[in-house]
C-alpha cells in the first residue's frame, strides 16, 4: 500500500476501528482491574471511550455469570455461588463502584456544606457511613440474586448480564448532562461524552438488558433504574453542584440493586 494511503482497518495509522480497540483498552482500565495495557497518551480519549461503558459491563456480566453458572454446576448451594459470583466481579472492576458508593455515603452522613462532603468523599478512609452502606448495597444485590438463583439459575445468569451492562451504560448520559462538581478528581480527568458517545452506551445497555429480561419487562428495568439513576443525580447536585467520580459509582451500584430486586420481585 503507498505510504500516502490508509484504511480504517490500518491499526498503524488513525481511523475508526484503531479509535474502537483504543477506546476497548481505555474503557477496560478505568472499568476494571484488569491489566491492560493502555493506547500511546496521544491517543488516549477517555470521553470517548465511554461509548464502550456498556461492553465493558456486559464482558464483567458474563465473567461473574460464567462463575455463577460453574459453582452450581460442580454442585456447591446458591449460598455458596452467588456471593462467590458477586465477589468475582468486584474483583474484575477492582470495587470501583463500591468505592464510589462508599464515599458519597461519608460525605453526606457526614458533611453539613458541599465544601466538608467533598472533602470527606476525597478522602481515603472509609467511616462509619460508608460501612453500612456497603453492606446494606451489597446485601440487597445478595439477597436478591439468590431469590433468583433459587427459583430459576438461567435467570439469574441472565440477570447478571442484563444488570452489569445496563447499570454501566446509565454512566455516560450523566456525565454528559452534568457538571463537574469540583474542579479535579477522576469525572473531571474523565471529561464530558458527546451525546452520540454516551447514547451509545445507553443505547447498548439497554439492548443487553432486553434479551436478558425480554423486551417489556427488560424495557420497564431500564426506565425504572434510569429514572432512580436521575433521582439521585437530583439529590446530589443540589448539595455538590453537579457529579464526581463518586457520585457515578454510587448511580451504578443504586441501578444495579434496584434491577436485582425488580428482576427477583418479578419472579
Amino acid at each position: 500500500m503507498p505510504a500516502d494511503e490508509q484504511t480504517p482497518y490500518d491499526l498503524g495509522k488513525p481511523g475508526p476501528l484503531r479509535e474502537w480497540l483504543d477506546d476497548l483498552r481505555v474503557a477496560a482500565g478505568l472499568l476494571s482491574a484488569i491489566p491492560i495495557p493502555l493506547p500511546p497518551r496521544d491517543r488516549v480519549d477517555i470521553a470517548r471511550s465511554a461509548r464502550l461503558f456498556s461492553l465493558i459491563g456486559l464482558i464483567i456480566g458474563l465473567a461473574g455469570a460464567a462463575v455463577l453458572a460453574l459453582i452450581n454446576w460442580i454442585g456447591l448451594p446458591t449460598a455458596v455461588a452467588v456471593p462467590v459470583a458477586l465477589g468475582s466481579m468486584v474483583l474484575m472492576t477492582g470495587g470501583l463502584h463500591e468505592d464510589g458508593l462508599a464515599d458519597l455515603c461519608d460525605g453526606f452522613g457526614g458533611g453539613h456544606t458541599k465544601e466538608d462532603i467533598l472533602r470527606i468523599m476525597r478522602d481515603s478512609r472509609i467511616g462509619t457511613y460508608g460501612v453500612l452502606g456497603l453492606i446494606f448495597i451489597i446485601g440487597i444485590r445478595w439477597a436478591s440474586l439468590a431469590v433468583i438463583a433459587e427459583t430459576s439459575l438461567s435467570a439469574a445468569v441472565w440477570a447478571v448480564i442484563g444488570t452489569a451492562a445496563l447499570s454501566r451504560g446509565l454512566l455516560p448520559p450523566i456525565m454528559h448532562h452534568v457538571p463537574h462538581a469540583r474542579e479535579d478528581g477522576l469525572s473531571v480527568a474523565a471529561g464530558r461524552p458527546g451525546f452520540g458517545h454516551a447514547m451509545t452506551a445507553l443505547g447498548f445497555g439497554v439492548l443487553v438488558a432486553l434479551v436478558a429480561f425480554g423486551f417489556w419487562f427488560g424495557l420497564l428495568l431500564a426506565l425504572i433504574s434510569l429514572a432512580v439513576v436521575i433521582g439521585l443525580i437530583a439529590w446530589t447536585s443540589r448539595w455538590l453542584g453537579g457529579q464526581t467520580g463518586d457520585v457515578l459509582g454510587a448511580s451504578q451500584q443504586a441501578a444495579e440493586a434496584v434491577i436485582f430486586v425488580l428482576a427477583a420481585a418479578a419472579l
